[in-house]
């Protein structure tokens, strides 16, 4: 659920929607380009996972460092990295909303590509000129 949330906050943002449909069009968008919602949250997990592991070997080590100094520094060294792990964290999720609203973009620029059936000359070499296609011969 969190996951159709957030892109619905992106969907939201870009089609200027109210909630509920930005929730549908969320699903409807999910389940429309599965693939690329899947790469993106393999990419951005595995950034997380190993933030996360990151952070706790970070923790163990310094644990192991601290145990002689007084409790203050402890608790400041702890949270100092507790910060720098929520800071990267975030990064790591403005990166992701940033690929959801590509992938929204995209799609949004992918409905509004002219069509063959669209032009003039349906179908005609000089139809597809119009359109801005190149010629056979240039490609």
């Amino acid at each position: 659920m969190r996951w159709y949330l957030s892109l619905a906050a992106v969907l939201a943002m870009e089609r200027d929607s109210r909630a509920l449909r930005a929730v549908a069009d969320a699903v409807v968008m999910s389940r429309k380009h599965a693939t690329q919602f899947a790469w993106v949250g393999l990419i951005c997990g595995f950034f997380r996972l190993m933030l996360w592991g990151g952070a706790f070997l970070a923790l163990l080590g310094i644990a192991g460092l601290l145990r002689d100094l007084p409790g203050g520094i402890v608790c400041g060294v702890l949270a100092f990295c507790a910060l720098i792990y929520s800071v990267f964290s975030t990064v790591i999720f403005m990166v992701r909303q940033a690929a959801y609203a590509r992938i929204v973009a995209w799609d949004d620029e992918r409905q509004n590509l002219p069509t063959v059936s669209d032009s003039p000359g349906a179908g005609s070499r000089s139809g597809l000129l119009e359109l801005g296609y190149p010629p056979a011969s240039a490609v």
